[in-house]
């Protein structure tokens, strides 16, 4: 709980800019073209960072989208448990292999 206190970033995501595999590009792409309209300053929703600066803004943000990839489930899932930072999970497939 204080860790959730302490960060400064509420909602966090970073994607590549080449396309993904399995139709998940559109996915991915949707949160930076609604953060374009909101451009709040407690959200880090962008294009790439250098990985030491990725994994230091997702360990000081609250809430981490993990849009699925090729697969239901994702490295991204479970780099956010491991930082502390709460996913939020985007997958029209995770039922079948969440439950």
């Amino acid at each position: 709980m204080v860790k959730i206190q302490q960060t400064e970033i509420i909602i966090f995501f970073h994607t590549r800019k080449e396309p993904f595999a399995h139709n998940a590009t559109v996915l991915r792409r949707l949160p930076i073209i609604a953060n374009k309209k909101l451009n709040y300053s407690q959200l880090n929703i962008g294009f790439g960072l250098p990985n030491h600066i990725w994994i230091k803004e997702w360990k000081n943000s609250k809430f981490c989208l993990v849009i699925r990839g090729d697969t239901p489930t994702s490295h991204s899932f479970y780099n956010s448990i491991m930082s502390g930072c709460i996913p939020i999970l985007v997958s029209d497939g995770f039922k079948y292999v969440g439950l």
